[in-house]
């Protein structure tokens, strides 16, 4: 038998069951499977003596720990960065000033950014596109 069978006649002893529509997903679920050949390094290390573990658990070994070093990364807070819904796009002192706070059309649509509609009416000093329901929003 060659390397290829022995490749193949170990991963059929506990090939991973889990079937996908996705194209990639194959490609995933045969890494561990592929993963035999790391347990038979391991069946001929001298470390198997001290701990020896069969195929399905050399496999959960490693998965454990790659699970733990997921675990360590996600662990650190990120930080908190408003949405784009919250974030407002001109400075408070030009939206509260009240000068130069009359609408115009402009000459193509944009979505507004809190009510995510379609509108082609602006403030004159600053461009950002609002319906006249929203206008009392952005002055508050």
């Amino acid at each position: 038998m060659g390397v290829v069978d022995h490749l193949d006649q170990n991963v059929g002893a506990y090939r991973i069951a889990i079937r996908s529509k996705k194209w990639w997903w194959p490609l995933f679920s045969f890494l561990p499977d592929a993963a035999v050949n790391a347990w038979l390094l391991y069946r001929m290390s001298p470390a198997h003596s001290h701990l020896p573990l069969d195929q399905l658990g050399f496999k959960r070994s490693v998965a454990m720990v790659y699970l733990r070093l997921l675990q360590v990364q996600q662990s650190v807070p990120k930080p908190i960065t408003p949405t784009p819904k919250q974030r407002q796009n001109v400075a408070v002192d030009v939206r509260l000033s009240g000068v130069g706070h009359h609408l115009e059309s402009m000459p193509k649509q944009r979505r507004r950014s809190h009510c995510d509609k379609k509108v082609n009416l602006s403030y004159k000093a600053y461009y950002v596109p609002l319906h006249r329901k929203c206008s009392a929003d952005l002055h508050a």
